[in-house]
């Protein structure tokens, strides 16, 4: 069997998306303010890219242990990844600004290479496909990943955007205090992640109907109470772990943080709606819906960042996500319909 042309275009589109974005780094640093803003930029911009190609390596592991549900591997490797990321942080502390950039890429490395080694280890007999049976077992895949695709270059570009604009149009101190913030409402959300994949993937195809629809729904009441709940202890105890973590000097990322609660909210519940719509093959649903979101964010940062900086991203960002919430929200209902209809 021959790749036909969709797959080659995306087989293409893998081996070639570094390679383009290398060479573009220099001018898209310039775009951005190096030398005279950013000094680093450059630098950091071309390195990302070796970063971004090893940690989609381990992000696509990690992924496929959710879906052996062999959980345990996957703490294990995050384990790997962080610790050597620590580790390495301290071994190059002398290269300054750089440091948590050659750290990242250490851990994302070595993380990659004992995905792929334990993969081997558990599914060793997967190298010996024949080539037929290799594109006729990826050909589907690469269909359905499509969609998901999409999602997750939009969600760099929807993390990135806010920080971006504030660059261009604000100061380094807005981006400091508001990256603070969005990087901790933002991580939060591993929290309801982890909800959605431990209970899903083990619900969902394994029980009769009935009880799959109990359960799942059992678990989002579940993921509901601890959003609120983590929603509730942001808008409480922002200012104390800004002072104990960060100090005094960026007390304004506590507010930064009030501001960007509600993000976490529709955020942390939006999580395991987009989960089961993923593992329903519903994906490119929800990514129609993050498209909107990327563009109500792009929108609204251009028209409040000029003015407000960093608490114009906070709004634009809080904002953008209701859409994608309602959206999710209203897709999971009726899926359960559907469900209950079976």
């Amino acid at each position: 069997m021959k790749l036909n042309n969709r797959g080659q275009v995306l087989v293409l589109f893998v081996i070639m998306f570094p390679v383009i974005f290398f060479i573009v780094a220099p001018e898209l640093a310039g775009l951005i303010g190096y030398p005279e803003k950013y000094e680093h930029i450059k630098m950091m911009l071309s390195w990302g890219v070796v970063i971004v190609f090893f940690n989609s390596i381990s992000e696509f592991f990690k992924e496929i242990f959710i879906g052996l549900e062999k959980y345990k591997v996957v703490c294990c490797l995050t384990i790997v990844e962080y610790g050597s990321y620590v580790c390495a942080l301290l071994v190059y502390l002398r290269l300054g600004i750089m440091a948590p950039v050659f750290a990242f890429l250490t851990g994302t490395v070595i993380v990659s290479f004992v995905s792929v080694c334990w993969f081997v280890e558990m599914q060793g007999d997967f190298w010996h496909f024949s080539r037929d049976s290799i594109m006729n077992y990826f050909e589907p895949i690469f269909e359905y990943a499509v969609p998901l695709a999409v999602i997750g270059i939009g969600s760099v570009v929807l993390t990135e955007m806010d920080t971006f604009f504030l660059g261009v149009l604000s100061t380094r101190e807005e981006i400091a205090f508001y990256g603070i913030g969005k990087n901790i409402t933002s991580k939060l959300a591993h929290v309801n992640y982890a909800i959605a994949t431990g209970t899903i993937t083990s619900i969902v195809g394994k029980v009769d109907k009935t009880e799959e629809v109990r359960q799942v729904n059992k678990a989002n009441h579940l993921n509901l109470y601890l959003s609120y709940g983590i929603f509730v202890g942001l808008l409480i105890g922002a200012g104390l772990y800004i002072s104990v973590v960060y100090g005094r000097n960026f007390e304004n990322a506590e507010k930064i943080i009030r501001f960007l609660s509600p993000y976490f909210l529709f955020n942390g519940m939006s999580t395991f709606y987009a989960t089961y719509m993923d593992f329903m093959k519903k994906a490119r649903i929800r990514s129609g819906f993050y498209i909107l979101m990327i563009i109500i964010n792009f929108i609204l940062d251009i028209l409040l960042i000029p003015n407000y900086g960093a608490m114009g991203a906070c709004v634009a960002t809080d904002i953008a996500v209701i859409p994608y919430f309602i959206g999710l929200f209203i897709n999971f209902k009726k899926l359960n319909v559907v469900e209950r209809r079976v």
